[in-house]
């Protein structure tokens, strides 16, 4: 019988009973050549995941040399002693198996349970040592098994980003097999914003992006972009569309609002949301944020109302008095019956043409509310031609997100619940300023007034029954059906059967020639008085 030693070795067989290894072994750690069964290993580097299951005992080896002893790990507590195993038959060497290629070590984790150590099997060659992570903080030892057999001590790696340990595989018998490469663990990236149909955003087009009425300037209480409408202190308020682009970083659209009056004024936007969309909050807290630039450094405010009244029938007027500094109902705001305030926020200073975040603030919504009202206002007056563009989110919970940016596509078939035309998006709707092109047509003949142009408008389901408009197409200065062909004037229209979903437009008479006739129309159904 032989046994291989991988390090210089001085045997004293002259009493029978020592081994001295310099360099390797303490004088004092004499072994007896009786004990020669026993296989040494070099010191034990620092500790791994959770120990595995115990492996097949495989035959022991030869005795070996005993190799350097280890640093010492952190003691954990002292678990009580496990029951040695039993010493199997000494059998042959094992060979040595390939050593595979170490991955890259992660971070130490903490230090699993002790398991007890099953008997020793036979010794493979040593593998590349990889990169020694740094050492996790230590776990409660647990019962000490018996000894295993000391391998060989291998080089150390210079130390590693601490990564996740994985899991101990389970011990086999036989030859080493190679070692897959350990994929790194990256750190937890941060949780991204809430994509478009994550509506997290109670508002809708909070940052602008819909103007389908296109009409600026628009009076006090009139509506400008989709879903907002104007409160203004005195004369007009100028409304853009998508012509305000690209504000800042991260700020590719804005509610835009100017006074071009001539004189100072304080202006201001509301929507009122539907009940549909925000009942859900009922008994809710929610946290309001946004991003504004003025054109003039000016300070601004917002508020936000719950409605309690008739569902989608909430008043538009929000103001008492512009010139109050008592923000309250009764002063600066009107103390209509039903109509809560909930909040108002602290004044939001701005520098002239710089963007900034607005403070975010909470509220709680009350158990009865049918609607809510965002409003925001400048809290002073502002000079002729100052604009001020702003986007808001209003959202569930007490920490404000991420702005959620809605594609146009979706922004304006939202909006279309309470606006829709038979205009292109970028023609404003008036008498005669428009073409034929996506009018409703229908034939008719002079025969009779039953025989005359009528037309069915299917709409998108609307919030409630809309009001409808009649508009000449091509060069008409009236609500007339005209011909197509020639643009000659057609039958007065009239419109009948209105509904959520549609309505039919007739005429009063028949037309004076027979032929194609075509007309325009808007349909609004927004959630107000």
């Amino acid at each position: 019988m032989s046994a291989t030693i991988d390090a210089p070795v001085i045997i004293d067989f002259t009493d029978g009973k020592a081994i001295n290894l310099p360099d390797a072994v303490d004088p004092g750690d004499a072994v007896p050549l009786r004990q020669l069964p026993t296989v040494f290993t070099g010191p034990t580097g620092p500790s791994g995941g959770p120990t595995g299951p115990t492996g097949v005992t495989g035959p022991t080896g030869a005795d070996g040399v005993t190799g350097e002893t280890g640093p010492t790990g952190t003691a954990g507590a002292n678990g009580s002693n496990g029951a040695p195993g039993a010493v199997g038959a000494t059998g042959p060497t094992g060979a040595n198996g390939a050593a595979g290629v170490a991955g890259d070590t992660g971070p130490t984790g903490a230090t699993g349970f002790t398991g007890a150590n099953g008997a020793a099997g036979a010794a493979g060659a040593t593998g590349v040592t990889g990169p020694t992570g740094a050492n996790g903080t230590a776990g409660i030892t647990g019962a000490t098994g018996s000894t295993g057999v000391t391998g060989p001590t291998g080089s150390t790696g210079s130390g590693g980003s601490a990564g996740v340990t994985g899991p101990t595989g389970a011990t086999g018998s036989g030859s080493t097999g190679p070692t897959g490469s350990a994929g790194a663990v990256g750190p937890t990236g941060a949780a991204g914003s809430g994509g478009a149909s994550s509506a997290r955003n109670i508002l809708l087009n909070a940052d602008g992006k819909v103007n389908q009425r296109r009409a600026s300037p628009i009076a006090d209480l009139a509506f400008g972009h989709d879903c907002w409408h104007a409160e203004i202190q005195a004369g007009s308020l100028e409304v853009t569309g998508l012509t305000d682009t690209n504000i800042a970083d991260e700020f590719p659209f804005a509610l835009t609002i100017g006074n071009f009056t001539g004189s100072a004024t304080r202006i201001g936007y509301a929507q009122v949301v539907e009940s549909d969309r925000c009942r859900q909050l009922r008994g809710q807290g929610c946290v309001v944020s946004g991003k504004a630039l003025l054109t003039v450094t000016a300070n601004l405010r917002w508020a936000v109302f719950e409605w309690t009244g008739t569902i989608d029938a909430v008043p538009k007027e929000l103001v008492n008095d512009w010139t109050s500094t008592n923000y309250t109902q009764g002063n600066f705001f009107v103390n209509t019956a039903s109509l809560t305030l909930l909040k108002v926020s602290g004044s939001e200073a701005f520098t002239a043409n710089t963007a900034r975040a607005i403070t975010a603030d909470t509220l709680t919504f009350g158990s009865s509310m049918n609607n809510l009202v965002f409003f925001f206002w400048t809290e002073g007056t502002v000079a002729n031609g100052s604009e001020v563009r702003t986007r808001w989110q209003l959202e569930l919970g007490s920490t404000a997100s991420a702005f959620d940016h809605r594609p146009f596509l979706e922004v304006i078939n939202a909006v279309k619940r309470y606006y829709q035309k038979s205009f292109r998006y970028t023609s404003q709707p008036a008498q005669g300023a428009n073409n034929f092109v996506g009018a409703l047509f229908a034939y008719g003949t002079t025969a009779s007034t039953t025989t005359g142009p009528h037309g069915t408008v299917h709409l998108d389901e609307m919030v409630k029954t809309p009001t409808v408009t009649t508009y000449g197409a091509g060069s008409a200065s009236d609500a007339n059906w005209r011909r197509q062909d020639d643009g000659a004037t057609g039958p007065a229209a009239s419109v009948a059967g209105a509904s959520k979903s549609g309505f039919v437009v007739d005429c009063t008479a028949a037309p004076g020639t027979q032929g194609t006739f075509g007309i325009h129309w808007t349909a609004e159904a927004t959630p107000t008085a």
